[in-house]
């Protein structure tokens, strides 16, 4: 515990908070996990990469074109400006049907017997769940910075509906076009979609597994925290644990807030606040934890940590 004091200067209210040293920069699978590790991980890196969503390009020129000059021109060009655009956004859809097949089996690994024994015992399991909340918490704040990507699909939609794209092929495509797109665009009219989707996969996964989910998230984000104030894989483990505790204040029915919670909240929004690498980091973090939770303003919560988002 000392060393999350470290980063602080400051004293806690409370010492009873489960923290389990994990290396979360040069993960080393242990023997036992190995094989399930490597499988897994290429799981991971085929969802996380957010280099698509970063370099995303709205469609707005085409957009306004095709609303002010109505043609069946115009209407083709937006479409063809919209069709890269809407495979990315449905690509990124795609991945979050995967977050339970994957959070699954990390989960019932770490979240079953001797949380903190398995944390220890499989470090490349804690590694993967890292990645997969770091990606979803990231995926969310650039999704947020970028408007433009729910008019863009809006206007896709029309265009699908109303017959004025490219023509397909046959029924059967057009009919599976068509719900793909009403369910990718649903997911994006969530203010934090991939978040979404993982508190839709482990509340899933937790009536499967049980209530020791809950406490595999509390470990994890207090443990991610504490690596980040030792200054270590800082931004990864700063956005992991906002995850895990957005998520944990959804599946736990008290909430993550309350005066007895397993969660480090007051040490996770000064982790925030003093190791973030920027100030929009920061700013966003601390938004999802304000905005993007269930309890915070529960009247359970003490005012101490209701005061830490005000």
């Amino acid at each position: 515990m000392g060393g999350i004091l470290s980063c602080f200067g400051g004293e806690k209210d409370r010492d009873d908070f489960v923290v389990v040293r994990v290396d979360l920069e040069n993960v080393k699978p242990s023997p036992e996990e190995e094989a399930v590790y490597r499988t897994l991980s290429q799981e991971v890196r085929r969802i996380i990469s957010l280099d698509r969503m970063k370099t995303y390009i709205s469609s707005k020129s085409a957009i306004q074109k095709a609303i002010s000059e109505p043609s069946r021109e115009n209407d083709l060009a937006a479409w063809r400006a919209l069709q890269p655009n809407a495979q990315i956004l449905k690509g990124y859809f795609e991945c979050s049907q995967s977050l339970e097949r994957i959070l699954e089996p990390l989960l019932k690994t770490l979240g079953t017997g001797d949380v903190s024994a398995k944390f220890l015992s499989y470090p490349g399991h804690v590694a993967l769940l890292a990645r997969v909340l770091a990606f979803a918490n990231e995926f969310d704040s650039i999704k947020v910075a970028k408007p433009d990507i729910q008019n863009d699909f809006s206007f896709y939609r029309r265009l699908l509906s109303q017959g004025k794209g490219e023509q397909r092929s046959n029924l059967k495509d057009a009919m599976s076009e068509d719900e793909l797109a009403n369910h990718t665009s649903m997911f994006y009219a969530s203010p934090n979609p991939m978040t979404r989707a993982c508190i839709e996969a482990i509340t899933t996964i937790t009536a499967k597994v049980g209530s020791s989910v809950r406490e595999c998230l509390a470990i994890f984000a207090n443990s991610a925290i504490a690596v980040a104030a030792n200054g270590r894989a800082v931004e990864l483990c700063l956005r992991s644990s906002t995850c895990a505790i957005v998520i944990f204040d959804y599946v736990d029915p008290q909430g993550a807030f309350r005066s007895d919670s397993p969660v480090d909240i007051k040490s996770t929004v000064k982790g925030i606040e003093t190791c973030s690498p920027s100030e929009g980091v920061t700013s966003q973090l601390v938004g999802s934890l304000r905005f993007g939770t269930k309890h915070l303003n529960d009247p359970t919560t003490p005012k101490t940590i209701r005061a830490l988002f005000e």
